[in-house]
């Protein structure tokens, strides 16, 4: 069960989305502000804006990253699943060759504000159909989704199939 949404969660929420904006905008400002205030001259009002516009291409070219909600902080591991079909792929489960199966990308990032800062480690596995069932499903229980170690959840779905 995901977390419940209250008023204070919202506020969170949308107050780091806010906090994530003003520090583009303040970022963006120093650039382009600060060498003409400490240095005053042509050149540096010159070179102010230069860095203005490498930041800007910088942060559009940034703005498709943010993969997380803006009051994310931290390391995150982050799973994609998608399947492949096509050329012969080996499973990193059985060593198995299968030409349809699930691909499993996987990445540990730090993050800040919603944008991955840094990966530190990523990878691909691919999975034949065989193997594609999730690694913590059961595979003796009748369905074979029923969590190991939810006793509560396999006999709540044995009472629904019965």
């Amino acid at each position: 069960m995901s977390r419940p949404v209250d008023l204070l969660y919202r506020f969170r929420v949308a107050s780091f989305a806010v906090l994530r904006v003003v520090i583009v905008i303040g970022f963006l400002l120093g650039l382009l502000l600060g060498p003409a205030l400490l240095f005053g001259s042509g050149p540096a009002i010159l070179a102010g804006i230069l860095l203005f516009l490498i930041a800007l291409i910088a942060l559009a070219g940034a703005r498709p990253l943010s993969l997380y909600p803006a009051h994310v902080f931290g390391m995150k591991h982050r799973v994609d699943y998608d399947t492949f079909d096509g050329p012969r792929k080996h499973c990193v489960e059985c060593g198995d060759t299968a030409t349809k199966g699930l691909r499993r990308r996987y990445a540990r990032q730090v993050v800040l504000f919603g944008v991955p800062f840094h990966t530190l480690e990523w990878g691909i596995n691919d999975y034949c159909l065989d193997c594609s069932a999730p690694s913590a499903t059961d595979p003796d229980s009748s369905t074979g989704w029923v969590r190991r170690q939810d006793e509560s959840a396999a006999r709540e779905l044995d009472r629904a199939l019965e």
